[in-house]
C-alpha cells in the first residue's frame, strides 16, 4: 500500500491524483488530454488542453476533435439546423409542418408546391429547380429557342440571343437600326421592322441590373409598331404608328404617371384628349405636338419645364399655357435638358423653363432674376412660354430649327447654326470657351448635314463622317482622350455615319447599318462588358 500511494504522490505533481483503489480521478485544475479526465460539468479544450465548463446546452454533445457543439439526433435551436423543409419546434425537435412549402422561397422565379409531402420548386419557363429544392435557377433545357436563335443562361436568366447579339422577341429579331436615343445610363435605340431595344440601366436608378450582362440588347414590349424613341435622364418613351405614347422608367419625379410607384419595368401608356405627333424628352419630363397644334408636357416641374403656368410636378399632360389666347397653332417642338423651345405657324419662336444661363434666348439670365445669387438658381426660369428676344428673330432671322443641350441652344437662321446659353466647355464649336451668351454668337458653328446637342457637348455628321465638340469627360468626344475642345474634331475617317447622337454622359452613331457607342460605360450603355470607359467608338451590333 505505502509503494502505491507513492506512486499515485508522484502522478500527483504531473497531471493528475488517484484513489484509494489506485485509480485515476480527475484534478480540476490539472492538465488534459481527452474530457473523461474532466469533472462531469466540464470538457476538455484541446487547444488549452485545459478542462473548460461545458459550453453545450443539454440537447448538444461536445465534439472534442473540432472542440464545437453538436446536435443531437433531431434536435434543434431554430430553423437552420433543420432539413429542407422541416422546422424547429418549441420542444427543439426538428418536425415536418402540415405544409411542406412553409419558410420555402422560390427565388422568385417559381412557386413552391407540395410534392408527396416534401417541398419542390415549381420554376417558370427558363427556370429549373435547384438539388436542394429551395431556389429556380437559369436553365436553357426548359426552353426552345425560334430557329436561327441560340439561348444563353449565363446572365441571371434563360434568353434567347439572335445572330446579332440581340434578345428574340414576339416580333423577331431585330433589322436595321434608324434612330438612337440617350439617357444617362441606358441607350435605345428603333430599328426599321418598328421595334425598340434597350440595354445598359433600362429602367431606374433604384431599379437592380436584371442581369449580369447589362450590355446585351434587350427587346422592349410595345403593343405595336414604334415610330419614334426618346429618352431622359432615367426614362424612355415611344410614340406608335397610331399616335399612341408608351414610356417606361424612372417615376421618382412622376415621369410616368402619378402613381406612387417608383419605376415602371413595362411600358405604360399615356393617355391625351390629342393625338400626339411628335415626342421629346428633357432630363426628367416628357413633351408632345398634337395634331391640334397643342403641346402638353408631364413629369418634373420644378423649373417651369411644363408650361402651365405652376412649379409643381405633374404625371398627367398638362396643357402649354400662353398669355394670349389667340396665339397662333405650335408647328415645331424642341426639347432640351430642363427647357423647351417651340415654333408657332407665324414663324415666330417661343420658350420655357430653365434659364439660369440664358438658354431661352430671352436676352436674360439668372442675373436678371430678383431672387437668384447663382447660376443654379431654381427660380431664374419661366413656367410658361415667352417669345424670344427680337435680337435673334426678327423677321429676317426667323429659326426653322432648334438643337437643345443640358444648359444651352443652338437655331437654324439663315441656313447657318448659332448658339446662346452656356458654352463653359466649348460647346459651341466655334473657339473659346465664353460663357452666358444671352443671345446667339455672331459667330456660326461649322456647317454640317446632320447636328446633335447633348448634355455639354455637341456632334454632327458632315460628308458621312461623324464629328463631336465640348466637353470630353469619360472619352464622350470619341476621339481616344479626355480633353475637352472647343472645336469640331473629327472621329474616324470612314464616310457611311448615317445617324449620331449625342446623350449626358456619352455618344453613339450608326455606320453602315452598325451602332457604335463610346464614352461612360458605367453599366454598361455603350455596349462594353468591362464597364470602363470607352474613348473611341466602340462596335455594339
Amino acid at each position: 500500500m505505502k509503494k502505491l500511494l507513492m506512486i499515485c504522490s508522484l502522478f500527483l505533481l504531473l497531471i493528475q491524483s488517484c484513489n484509494s483503489n489506485g485509480e485515476t480521478k480527475l484534478i480540476t485544475a490539472g492538465v488534459c488530454t481527452t474530457s473523461s479526465q474532466c469533472a462531469p460539468l466540464e470538457v476538455c479544450e484541446i487547444s488549452s488542453t485545459l478542462c473548460i465548463p461545458n459550453p453545450c446546452s443539454n440537447w448538444e454533445t461536445y465534439n472534442e476533435p473540432t472542440a464545437f457543439c453538436e446536435l443531437n439526433g433531431g434536435r434543434c435551436i431554430d430553423n437552420t439546423d433543420c432539413l429542407v423543409g422541416e422546422v424547429c419546434n418549441f420542444q427543439n425537435i426538428c418536425i415536418t409542418p402540415a405544409n411542406p412549402c412553409l419558410n420555402i422561397i422560390c427565388s422568385g422565379e417559381g412557386v413552391c408546391v407540395d410534392a408527396g409531402g416534401f417541398p419542390t420548386c415549381n420554376c417558370n419557363i427558363g427556370f429549373q429547380d435547384n438539388d436542394n429544392n429551395t431556389s429556380c435557377l437559369p436553365n436553357c433545357s426548359t426552353i426552345t429557342c425560334p430557329t436561327g436563335t441560340n439561348c444563353d443562361d449565363s446572365g441571371g436568366e434563360s434568353i434567347c440571343l439572335c445572330a446579332n447579339g440581340g434578345v428574340y422577341h414576339s416580333w423577331g429579331c431585330s433589322s436595321t437600326p434608324i434612330k438612337i436615343s440617350l439617357g444617362l445610363y441606358h441607350t435605345c435605340t428603333l430599328f426599321d421592322n418598328e421595334t425598340v431595344a434597350c440595354w445598359g440601366d433600362i429602367f431606374s436608378e433604384s431599379y437592380p441590373i436584371i442581369t449580369a450582362k447589362p450590355e446585351i440588347p434587350r427587346f422592349i414590349d410595345i403593343v405595336e409598331g414604334v415610330a419614334d424613341i426618346v429618352s431622359g435622364g432615367y426614362h424612355s418613351c415611344v410614340l406608335t404608328i397610331n399616335n399612341r405614347v408608351f414610356c417606361w422608367g424612372s417615376n421618382f419625379l412622376k415621369q410616368i404617371n402619378n402613381q406612387s410607384d417608383s419605376y415602371f419595368t413595362t411600358p405604360q401608356e399615356i393617355i391625351f384628349d390629342e393625338t400626339p405627333i411628335s415626342i421629346g424628352a428633357g432630363v426628367a419630363h416628357t413633351c408632345v405636338l398634337t395634331t391640334l397644334g397643342n403641346v402638353y408636357c408631364w413629369g418634373n416641374n420644378g423649373y417651369g419645364q411644363l408650361g402651365n403656368k405652376t412649379y409643381t410636378s405633374n404625371g398627367t399632360p398638362q396643357k402649354v399655357i400662353f398669355d394670349k389666347p389667340d396665339t397662333p397653332l405650335i408647328s415645331q417642338l424642341f426639347v432640351g435638358g430642363n427647357h423647351n423651345h417651340v415654333i408657332l405657324t407665324d414663324g415666330t419662336s417661343w420658350s420655357w423653363g430653365y434659364n439660369g444661363y440664358g438658354q431661352l434666348g430671352l436676352n436674360r439670365n439668372w442675373k436678371n432674376y430678383g431672387s437668384c445669387r447663382n447660376a443654379g438658381c431654381a427660380s431664374a426660369s419661366e413656367n410658361n412660354p415667352v417669345k424670344m428676344s427680337e435680337l435673334i428673330t426678327d423677321d429676317t432671322k426667323l429659326i426653322t430649327k432648334f438643337y437643345l443641350g443640358g444648359s444651352y441652344s443652338c437655331g437654324e437662321i439663315n441656313g447657318s447654326v448659332y448658339c446662346w446659353g452656356d458654352n463653359s466647355y466649348g460647346q459651341f464649336g466655334i473657339g473659346g470657351t465664353e460663357t452666358e451668351y444671352l443671345i446667339p454668337d455672331t459667330t456660326a458653328l461649322q456647317l454640317f448635314d446632320q447636328y446633335s446637342a447633348g448634355k455639354t457637348h455637341f456632334c454632327g455628321i458632315l460628308g458621312g463622317a461623324p464629328y463631336c465638340w465640348g466637353r470630353n469627360g469619360e472619352g464622350i468626344l470619341g476621339i481616344n482622350s479626355t480633353i475637352d475642345k472647343n472645336t469640331p474634331q473629327l472621329i474616324e475617317s470612314a464616310t457611311n455615319w448615317s445617324f449620331i447622337v449625342a446623350g449626358f454622359n456619352h455618344t453613339c452613331g450608326i455606320e453602315s447599318g452598325t451602332i457604335f457607342c463610346w464614352g461612360d460605360n458605367t453599366k454598361g450603355e455603350s455596349c462594353n462588358s468591362e464597364k470602363v470607359d470607352q474613348l473611341i467608338p466602340n462596335q455594339c451590333f
